[in-house]
């Protein structure tokens, strides 16, 4: 429900992924409305599947806000982005050294539940330390990046990301359900760089 007029004002071409439940939903594409679970994580991934065999050269990935905390104002960074200058790169502006020890533990989890391939994927570091991440999943990221994946993959962290229970106002107090959709989209936010061919560790 977020004011996307904003988008008018930067020069790239941009698909909105609408939640379910948004009155901008209604009537939509079906194949552009993305259950409301896994935080932005469910977005991303739905085009990446939608898109996976016509994918842009690069694409960028960011919320419906144009300005937040964490992010400096979207339209003059678009206007004045190099697309071809990294194969990845986060466009928040807060950017962690190493994770928590609970972020440690929920990557872990993503990783036992969903990446069997883990062979594919650089050794998980022994311990949080090892573990850098950009705030709140915005980023650019280069079309080689996301098909150096196979589909089946991002088909399943999709689906990994629908799934879950709905964070209500009653289930918040107390300790955290690990299966709240909302903690599987904070472990692919923690993730994406990695997912994207990038080391733990950010250098």
């Amino acid at each position: 429900r977020e004011d996307t007029a904003w988008l008018r004002e930067q020069p790239m071409c941009y698909m909105i992924m609408e939640k379910l439940g948004n009155d901008r939903a209604i009537g939509s594409d079906p194949s552009v409305v993305v259950v409301n679970k896994g935080n932005e994580a469910s977005s991303f991934l739905k085009f990446i599947v939608l898109n996976y065999d016509n994918m842009p050269d690069n694409v960028i990935m960011t919320h419906g806000h144009r300005k937040s905390k964490h992010n400096v104002d979207l339209v003059p960074l678009l206007r004045s982005l190099n697309l071809d200058s990294y194969p990845y790169a986060s466009l928040n502006g807060i950017n962690f050294p190493f994770v928590a020890e609970s972020g440690y533990w929920e990557i872990l989890k993503l990783i036992q539940d969903v990446l069997e391939d883990v062979a594919s994927f650089p050794a998980w570091p022994k311990t949080f330390f090892g573990v850098s991440s950009a705030c709140c999943a915005q980023f650019m990221v280069a079309k080689k990046m996301i098909t150096r994946r196979p589909l089946k993959l991002w088909k399943k962290l999709y689906e990994y990301s629908c799934g879950g229970d709905p964070v209500t106002d009653a289930s918040l107090p107390g300790i955290p359900n690990p299966n709240y959709s909302w903690e599987r989209g904070r472990r692919l936010e923690l993730s994406w760089h990695v997912l994207m061919g990038e080391p733990w560790r950010s250098r």
